[in-house]
């Protein structure tokens, strides 16, 4: 190889190679093999250079006409190379080249590597394993387990324990074909041929043929040299010398010797025709197989014989494949296996009759372990054979179980097939070697050596006859079904071994995939078994006939007599035959059980049936005794367990097999008279005390209950298959049973749960109406009902408290049947329920159901059972809902656990009622102790006393014991409503979890004060109005008690419903005239009145006059005057101030504040404020007065009508304080003021109560005629109000006197804003009188005017004083659009001429604005379309021209300081930080167009645009349409105008993207009216001239001289 990888010309080298090997092979042998290795050397290393080799079939040639092993096996080696087949160790030198391949396409080639593969068998030294071993006696089943290579010891057709190989070739010297019979010699060993041959007997040209293989294993052979014609082949006379096997064998040099052994020939052959199987791809890029198939498939799959002219015409190329399977060497099979699963992968040809060529039966039979070529072998062929005959050849495959449809299922387990197609070819190989042992799969190495031993029984010596013929083809004949010891006591269904999967022992929650397939299959099976009542004597006895066989006749006469007919009727060989091929199959599966347990087969009759060997113990009833029995139970064992696991899975499935479970619980006529006419002390059946039987009886009657539980639909088809009938029976007889047993044991506690789970069953049944009337059909229901109650009192123990509960539960169901209630009343059922509930333990820690074992005593369980106790004793005595009730057991009942406990039991309240009866309780519904449970205890001692399990009495004569019964623990209570009232008194808030109907109890408290009320001559409309000591002597002792509860009641707030009822308004209303409950109903009502639900109520009832009537009384107070208080002031506060946080608190209300305002109440309330002399004139009742008052004044909704009335007697700034301060309201009236915000005196009271009084005394006087109980309606006339003298002079305005004041303008003024609010809507209003009215026409500025003031003056001088005060409100004018009104009232006087007061009232105003810059940016926004209209141009036309206006200073001087503040200092430009204006408020919608109101337009500066690009002036404004010049903002006129700040030119449309400064302002402008208005020529126009430090000196001559 070094010399070789060095060489640098390998193409040259290699085809002098060639050339030289072409003319050596058959003259010098040694050169030709030097050749031949260094050529293949050559290739291997340097393929890539040398290219395609195009003398492919040169070499076959070659290879099959050299008479040197030698040279053969080295172009055999040379050919792998040449196909790029790799080499052990060298796996890097692969000759990749399709192109040699092509060429050995054809039979001819494919032909001469088979033969390679056959001449495998002929392999000599062997490695043993364990398990080859075990077939020591014959030497043929000596297998090769591992990789190692064996030496080519035996080419020459040795004879290895040649007594065990047959002879198998028979000769004839002549040339004639078919030679004559008397020419024919034979059978012979090759080893005889070679004999013969070396001693010259036999040459090369004689005939030989090799006998048939249909009889292979007939021991009638002739040993004595006789030749019978039978046995040969006589198609197969061929020269020895062409006979490739003998040709080899006995022919070639006998200096030769091979290179390599025949499995290492075999190897490499299969390695060739693997990669000529490889060279073509099966599917296309669709994954569509290709039609036809590739060519290698194509000719390996072929059937026709005669592939190689030089071949003994034996077997197909995939007959030697599959029969490479039965080769010695682990290797062969191995490559083997995996050529053979390439070749029959999307091969529709050769896959359905795959199975022809015994493969199936030779891979099985391999005793190797590495078993995973097999196993996918295995995987792709074993459902794809066409082998089925009959109905199942036709049948869809998905309807048939895996074993029919699986080539494998007549020789494996049915659950190991399936362990290869669930779970795939690895895990199948892991347990067909290792074993396994699980609910899936059991297999062991017993069986698999029981599986190769039958199958080399069926082989026969066909193995060995390879040895000596290697191309003999496997003549098919179906193996018969093969039985396993291992599995007979197993029943396999569904992929699971059913004995395995119920022992959960050993395979505790073995997973299930599919428990619902797994439930149907054994539903199946189990139906099966029971329609199965064929005659097994008679079977056995039919098929011993069909096979011919004879007594006496062992297991290899039944294999013979199975292959004798299975080739003869076998559907391949005889289409007619399908049925009695069938037959015998059959035949051969039932007696294969009895050979293989050693017996003979001998005549089987019904009448002699000694020969079985059956234990009919515990199996009466049962068809097919025990044997069936056993199987049946597994089957209920297994739905069981699936049942048990899977509930949820299983509850759809309908179950369809109640008659069988039935028929297997029920006892058989002979048990069932026994146990029913012996007594219970008598000894029962001896076959029900079989443990089988038992255990079988138990687990069937818990699979009846498990499949009722799932599902309801189960329940009512085991009532329609007469389910209760046999359960009741089974139950009475098994009770009965066990009274009678000895001894308790195993036995006792198996019938224990067989009770157990039928009285669960019973329950589960008695709850559907059909049940419950299955159980009135049972004649002995009475009889029954005892026994349940003795399962019930725990008489029958072995039950366990499960058997009790379901007892229980059994009643509650029963009981909704009136007939089975009364029976079980008459029973006395009620007795051991009642004691139930005194077993309940308070203190065990409250535990989960689940979690508790029912099956035996504990005191969790009694807990459990007492808590079902209670559910039943409710629907026995028909206290449950909807339940039947019997008077004399409930009034029993009520008796016994007290009425209120007794009341629980329709509620279901099953913990509370335990608890109570088991503790001391004192509730407020509840009350129970130690003394009342023993009372109770002796009661039922009495009831049951004399009394027998099968006595039976009337309902009266059961409950007579309590008819006239009373606890002395419950003494004289006050029970309303189901609560004892003093507890709920004493425990308060805490007591309202335990009452369990909170309005009820209210509801019946209300009624109960109201009857007493009413029975006492005191009703709420009659009440006293004094402190009547006969008043607690009228009432019920205890209605002090009743009371004190509903106002606890109502101050828990948990009955608002209630309380809101017209009932308990008027009843708690009623009792503030109660002394001794004032104070707490007062609490009660404050408490109420925090809610408007409440206090909507208290105005539909209308009792507020009641309360107001109780704080006008003027008797509750000794006080005349308003002096300092004394001792009964205080007193008298002390009791009025809570009902005047009541009526404060109703009047928060918005529906008791309206009442208020519509009616007289307040008036009746300012009377109290002012101090009326019929109404308490105490501090607490004034300010309760003035806070309702106040809230009413707060209320949105009453406030338009309280404060204009309020104001009627009030002045404005009182009515103000009244509602932001009553307090200090009170506190100013009653003292004297004189300043800008408050004139007030003792004149200007005593004129306000004079009003009052008299407006009071009319109405109080009229309801006193009415005799009125209610708050009647009050109408003043317009007319009413109080003229306040001091106030004729003053203008009042947002609050303030004007007067006052510009008297002290510096007055800190409570409200500055409001004021200048006020002071501007008063000055527009009094310009659109000027304006549009020629002069005021208001009735106050008349008044004003005719005492010679000018409001307008006023408001205007007012408006400057605020302003200059206050710099900071100048910026509202702007924010709130006043501006474009004072510019618009500005153009709109010049226009009219009017150039008097209101063109002086809004220069003066403009003046004092144009100090902000907010002021002034909203005046540059004001001009019209043409430029005009701005503040410059109305203040040169109010200047005028020809003569100058006597206020043009102010008007010059305003647009100074308009230029000023705009532009700044002009001579020395700098940057001046001007404050900004007030941010736009958000509007609504989309931005409008820019307004014209008063015929202008207003633009608004719009905000700052986002970052970008686009100009921007120095305050971050986007430039508007008008450049930026200020002057042209001013309306000036522009020679050239600048351009605008965008590029864009500038339309009106592009004005609408502008946003106003406030919408909300300027759509509150007035809109003037636009008829024209001259003013009168008397109008006096008053001089105004600003001070003199307003106006610079001389500034105003110039200006003058310049204008």
């Amino acid at each position: 190889d070094g010399f070789i990888k060095s060489y640098d010309q390998p193409e040259r080298l290699f085809e002098l190679l060639f050339r030289r090997l072409l003319c050596e092979i058959n003259r010098n042998d040694k050169v030709a093999t030097m050749s031949l290795r260094c050529l293949e050397r050559l290739y291997a290393i340097h393929s890539s250079k040398i290219g395609p080799f195009s003398d492919m079939m040169i070499l076959i040639h070659s290879m099959s006409e050299t008479k040197n092993i030698a040279t053969q096996h080295r172009l055999l080696e040379f050919l792998a190379t040449l196909l790029g087949v790799s080499k052990e160790g060298k796996e890097d030198e692969i000759a990749d080249i399709p192109e040699n391949a092509e060429q050995l396409l054809n039979a001819i080639s494919i032909g001469q590597f088979c033969q390679f593969v056959a001449f495998g068998h002929t392999n000599g030294l062997q490695c043993e394993n364990v398990l080859s071993r075990s077939f020591s006696n014959d030497t043929r089943k000596k297998m090769l387990t591992s990789r190692e290579k064996t030496k080519a010891a035996v080419h020459s057709g040795g004879k290895p324990n040649g007594s065990v190989c047959p002879p198998v070739w028979y000769t004839a010297s002549t040339g004639k074909t078919p030679p004559p019979p008397d020419m024919v010699r034979g059978p012979f060993l090759v080893s005889d041929l070679r004999d013969l041959f070396e001693r010259g007997e036999l040459s090369p040209y004689d005939l030989v043929a090799s006998s048939s293989v249909e009889d292979y294993d007939d021991p009638s052979e002739t040993t004595d040299g006789a030749v019978r014609e039978g046995r040969m082949d006589t198609g197969k006379w061929r020269r020895l010398n062409e006979i490739w096997q003998l040709r080899w064998q006995l022919c070639t040099d006998g200096n030769s010797s091979g290179i390599y052994s025949p499995a290492d020939v075999a190897v490499l052959s299969l390695k060739a025709l693997k990669r000529l199987v490889d060279l073509h791809k099966s599917l296309d890029s669709r994954g569509v197989p290709y039609v036809p198939i590739p060519t290698a498939k194509r000719l390996l799959s072929n059937r026709e014989r005669s592939m190689d002219i030089n071949s003994n015409a034996g077997a197909t190329p995939i007959s030697i494949l599959a029969q490479a399977l039965l080769s010695s060497d682990s290797r062969v099979v191995k490559h083997g296996a995996c050529i053979l699963n390439k070749l029959l992968t999307h091969n529709r040809e050769a896959m359905p009759k795959f199975y022809l060529t015994g493969a199936f039966f030779f891979a099985l039979s391999y005793t190797g372990s590495n078993y995973s070529s097999l196993s996918k072998l295995f995987q792709t062929t074993h459902l794809h054979q066409n082998f089925r005959s009959g109905a199942a050849a036709t049948a869809n495959m998905g309807e048939l179980p895996v074993k029919e449809i699986s080539v494998l299922g007549s020789m494996l387990p049915e659950g190991l097939i399936l362990i290869l197609q669930n779970y795939g070819y690895q895990r199948f190989s892991e347990v067909f070697v290792a074993g396994a042992n699980t609910p899936e799969v059991i297999w062991t190495t017993e069986m698999r050596m029981h599986l190769i031993e039958m199958i080399r029984h069926h082989l026969g010596d066909f193995p060995l006859r390879l040895l000596q013929n290697n191309t003999a083809e496997y003549e098919y004949c179906p193996i018969p079904s093969i039985t396993y010891k291992e599995l007979r006591p197993e029943l396999f269904c569904h992929n699971y071994y059913l004995n395995n999967l119920c022992d959960e022992s050993r395979f505790p929650d073995w997973p299930i995939a599919e428990p619902l397939e797994v439930l149907r299959s054994c539903l199946r099976m189990l139906m099966a078994e029971v329609d199965d009542d064929e005659d097994t004597t008679e079977t056995l006895e039919k098929a011993r006939q069909l096979l011919k066989l004879r007594d006496g006749d062992g297991s290899k006469e039944l294999r013979k007599a199975y292959r004798t007919n299975a080739r003869k009727f076998h559907p391949d060989k005889n289409p007619r035959g399908r049925d009695t091929f069938e037959a015998i199959q059959k035949a051969y599966e039932v007696l294969l059980p009895i050979v293989e347990s050693g017996e003979r087969i001998q005549s089987f009759s019904s009448e002699d049936e000694s020969w079985r060997d059956e234990s009919l113990d515990g199996s009466d009833g049962f068809v097919g005794g025990i044997v069936r029995m056993k199987v049946l139970h597994l089957l209920i064992r297994t739905q069981l367990l699936l049942y048990r696991r899977f509930e949820k899975d299983v509850q759809s499935l309908k179950y369809p097999a109640f008659d069988v479970l039935l028929e297997c619980i029920r006892l058989p006529s002979s048990w069932k008279s026994k146990a029913e006419a012996q007594d219970n002390a008598s000894p029962l059946p001896s076959g029900l005390l079989q443990e089988t039987r038992v255990e079988m009886m138990t687990q069937t009657v818990e699979l009846i209950f498990r499949t009722c539980l799932v599902s309801p639909m189960n329940a009512g088809e085991l009532i329609s298959q007469g389910g209760v009938r046999t359960l009741s029976v089974l139950l009475q007889i098994v009770t009965r049973a066990l009274r009678g047993l000895a001894e308790k044991g195993d036995l006792s506690r198996k019938f224990g749960r067989t009770v157990q789970y039928t009285l669960r069953t019973l329950s589960g049944l008695s709850f559907y109406e059909e049940g419950r009337e299955s159980f009135l059909a049972n004649d002995s229901v009475s009889n029954l009902l005892i026994d349940w109650k003795l399962c019930l009192e725990g008489s029958v123990s072995e039950g366990g408290d499960l058997a009790r509960l379901s007892a229980i539960e059994g009643i509650e169901h029963l009981s909704k049947n009136e007939s089975l209630q009364i029976e079980m009343l008459k029973v006395g059922f009620i007795w051991p329920l009642i004691r139930l509930l005194l077993c309940f333990d308070p203190t065990v820690e409250d535990i989960s159901t689940t979690s508790v074992s029912m099956e035996e005593k504990s005191v969790h369980s009694a807990n459990i059972l007492a808590t079902a106790a209670v559910r039943a004793l409710a629907a026995l005595v028909g206290a449950a809902p909807g339940g039947k009730k019997i008077a004399v057991a409930t009034e029993a009942l009520d008796t016994m656990l007290t009425k209120p406990i007794a009341k629980m039991l329709p509620n279901k309240r099953t913990g509370e009622i335990l608890l109570l009866l088991n503790s001391n309780v004192e509730e407020p519904c509840r009350i129970w102790n130690v003394s009342m449970r023993k009372e109770l205890e002796a009661l039922i001692d009495t009831a049951e006393k004399d009394r027998t399990p099968n006595v039976r009495r009337d309902i009266e004569e059961e409950f007579a014991p309590f008819q006239d019964f009373k606890y002395a623990s419950i003494g004289t209570e006050l029970n309303i409503g189901g609560v004892y009232v003093r507890m709920f008194n004493n425990q308060g808030k805490d007591a309202l979890s335990k009452i369990p109907d909170v309005p009820l109890f209210a509801r019946a408290l209300i009624e109960y004060v109201d009857a007493s009320l009413a029975k006492s001559g005191l009703h709420p409309t009659t009440v006293p109005r004094s402190d009547d000591q006969q008043t607690n002597e009228r009432l019920d002792p205890k209605f002090s008690m009743a009371a004190e509860a509903l106002c606890l009641l109502v101050k828990l707030e948990v009955i608002n419903d209630v309380a809101e009822e017209e009932l308990c308004i008027a009843t708690l209303f009623a009792l503030l005239h109660l002394p001794g409950h004032f104070d707490v109903v007062c609490e009660t009502l404050l408490i109420l009145g925090q809610k408007n639900s409440f206090t909507d109520a208290v105005a539909r009832s209308g009792v507020l006059w009641d309360l107001l009537s109780l704080l006008e009384e003027s008797d509750r107070t000794s006080i005349s005057s308003l002096s300092d208080d004394t001792d009964d002031q205080l007193e008298t506060r002390k009791r009025l101030h809570p009902a005047w946080s009541v009526l404060e608190a109703f009047s928060s209300s918005p529906s008791v504040a309206k009442q208020l305002v519509t009616s007289s109440a307040w008036v009746e309330l300012l009377g109290v404020l002012v101090g009326y002399a019929s109404f308490p004139k105490s501090w607490a009742s004034r300010l309760g007065a003035a806070k309702t008052l106040s809230q009413v004044l707060s209320d949105p909704a009453t406030a338009t009508i309280a404060g204009p009335a309020l104001e009627r007697f009030l002045p404005s700034t009182l009515t103000y304080l009244l509602k932001e301060d009553p307090e200090a309201m009170l506190q100013g009236f009653d003292s004297e003021a004189d300043s800008p915000e408050l004139i007030w005196d003792s004149t200007m009271r005593s004129e306000l109560r004079a009003v009052v009084a008299a407006q009071l005394d009319k109405f109080l006087k009229t309801r006193a005629e009415k005799n009125g109980n209610s708050l009647g309606e009050l109408h003043l006339p317009s007319d009413v109000r109080v003229k306040y003298a001091k106030l004729d002079q003053e203008l009042c305005v947002g609050g303030v006197y004007v007067r006052k004041y510009l008297q002290d303008p510096t007055y800190n003024l409570s409200d500055p804003t409001k004021f200048i609010e006020s002071l501007l809507q008063t000055w527009v209003q009094e310009i659109r009188n000027y304006i549009d009215c020629d002069g005021p026409t208001s009735t106050e500025s008349n008044e004003l005017a005719q005492t010679g003031q000018d409001i307008l003056q006023l408001v205007t001088n007012a408006i400057v004083f605020i302003l200059k005060v206050r710099e900071l409100l100048c910026d509202k004018l702007s924010e709130w659009g006043y501006i474009p009104r004072v510019i618009a009232t500005l153009d709109r006087c010049l226009k009219r001429d009017q150039l008097g007061t209101p063109l002086v009232a809004s220069i003066r105003i403009l003046e004092v604005a144009v100090n902000r810059m907010a002021n002034v940016e909203a005046i540059a926004l004001i001009s019209d379309h043409d430029k005009r209209g701005g503040i410059v141009d109305c203040m040169m036309r109010a200047i005028g021209k020809e003569m100058l206006h006597p206020n043009a200073t102010v008007m010059v001087e305003t647009l100074f300081k308009t230029y000023k503040v705009a532009l700044g200092d002009v001579d020395h430009p700098m940057i001046v930080e001007q404050a900004a204006a007030p941010s736009p408020a958000p509007m609504d919608g989309p931005v409008s167009a820019p307004s014209t109101e008063y015929g202008l337009t207003y633009l608004a500066m719009a905000p700052s645009p986002a970052p970008g690009d686009g100009p921007t002036n120095q305050n971050s404004r986007v430039r508007v349409n008008l450049g930026d010049d200020p002057l042209a903002m001013f309306g000036a006129d522009l020679s050239e105008p600048l351009p605008p700040a965008n590029p864009q030119p500038h339309t009106p449309q592009s004005q609408s993207n502008l946003r106003p400064q406030s919408q909300s302002n300027l759509r509150s402008i007035p809109q003037f009216p636009q008829s024209s208005y001259n003013p009168p020529q008397a109008l006096h126009v008053p001089q105004y001239t600003p001070h003199q430090q307003w106006v610079p000196a001389g500034s105003f001559q110039q200006q003058q001289q310049q204008q």
